[in-house]
């Protein structure tokens, strides 16, 4: 619970910023435009922006009932890891633009334990898996620009391909999945000029998707799994990141 409102107030904050910034009184701004420090800048940050962000990703999907213990604290592992994005955006207008957006979200979790096969047999040993969900899709955004120039609220909406690659090694077998969708995402943000160009940012994103159908490899077999609705592999996800922009 901790961690969620700390998440919370951190993706606020810009917010708080941004609003205190537009107070900004006539007399300082045009005080900022007279000056001949090389670090100001006119109103508009530019017409293309480039990001490039990093941070960290929680899936929100529903864990399935009837499991052991120790099942649930392993598939608990997989719901959350490091995330990064990227996108491309021009501005049409100082606040309207368009553009391209991609990140992945890696999970992963391993554990000793014991496989029951077919036969009845057992082996136990090291149990592990890795999995990218993986988003890219065109973009919509919008941001409000601060009096100052200082700054920016950003927001993206953005509808594209979602895919999730999953990677699982059971004792001495190695059993790989995928499977796509049409997915959604979501970013709301805040940037800060550091210097002519360059820019700072902390944003909040979503991304959504339920695939209903993957493909399966294990060693020489390949099958496609139609997935019932109540097994259907959900890519909801929450993330928080920061990093670098470019705005010219």
């Amino acid at each position: 619970m901790k961690k969620i409102l700390i998440g919370t107030l951190l993706l606020f904050l810009p917010m708080v910023i941004w609003a205190q910034d537009i107070e900004t009184t006539d007399t300082e701004v045009e005080a900022e435009v007279e000056t001949t420090d090389p670090f100001s800048a006119p109103p508009s940050p530019g017409r293309l922006r480039i990001a490039i962000h990093g941070g960290y990703g929680y899936r929100l999907g529903e864990l399935p009932q009837g499991i052991s213990e120790d099942e649930l604290q392993y598939l608990k592992k997989m719901k959350r890891g490091p995330w990064v994005g990227g996108d491309v955006s021009w501005f049409f207008t100082s606040q309207i633009g368009a553009g391209l957006r991609a990140s992945n979200m890696r999970v992963k979790a391993s554990a000793y334990g014991t496989a029951t096969y077919e036969d009845g047999s057992q082996k136990s040993g090291l149990i592990s898996s890795q999995a990218d969900i993986f988003f890219i899709g065109p973009q919509f955004t919008t941001r409000l620009i601060s009096k100052s120039g200082r700054g920016y609220m950003i927001m993206n909406a953005s509808m594209g391909y979602a895919r999730i690659s999953e990677t699982e090694r059971v004792i001495d077998e190695t059993v790989k999945m995928t499977g796509g969708t049409l997915g959604y995402a979501f970013d709301l943000g805040y940037d800060f000029r550091v210097a002519p160009g360059l820019w700072l940012g902390v944003q909040g994103s979503m991304v959504s998707g339920s695939v209903g159908a993957v493909k399966i490899k294990s060693g020489s077999v390949n099958e496609t799994r139609v997935l019932e609705h109540d097994q259907r592999e959900s890519l909801f996800q929450l993330s928080l990141s920061g990093g670098i922009r470019f705005n010219f």
